[in-house]
């Protein structure tokens, strides 16, 4: 596991984008994708980037900059249990306490 980008030192922003707990304290930290349970950063941001931007301004520029203005996309959910990114239609909002993907949903047991 990757001490710095993961589950607790990422929440989630839109999408398959994910930002540094940071950027509540310091204006600064990482911008991350989570991609086959595994967070991959994108961009550092610091205060500077911030000083006429908001962050959601600042952090569609980096997706539009990498061509991968689809991460940005609401259609897609994470699974609360792999990690791993999917179609909404893929993953079961309604039944469980957790967002659940349908491969994981097998042996699902809502504990």
């Amino acid at each position: 596991m990757n001490k710095w980008n993961n589950f607790d030192t990422l929440e989630h922003h839109k999408g398959r984008i994910w930002v540094s707990k940071l950027f509540k304290l310091e204006n600064r930290g990482n911008i991350c994708y989570l991609q086959n349970g595994e967070f991959l950063m994108l961009a550092y941001v610091s205060p500077s980037m911030l000083e006429n931007k908001l962050l959601d301004t600042v952090i569609k520029d980096i997706i539009i900059a990498n061509g991968t203005p689809y991460m940005l996309s609401e259609d897609t959910i994470t699974c609360s249990v792999c990690g791993n990114s999917y179609d909404e239609g893929d993953v079961n909002i309604v039944d469980y306490p957790d967002d659940v993907c349908v491969t994981c949903e097998k042996n699902y047991t809502g504990s």
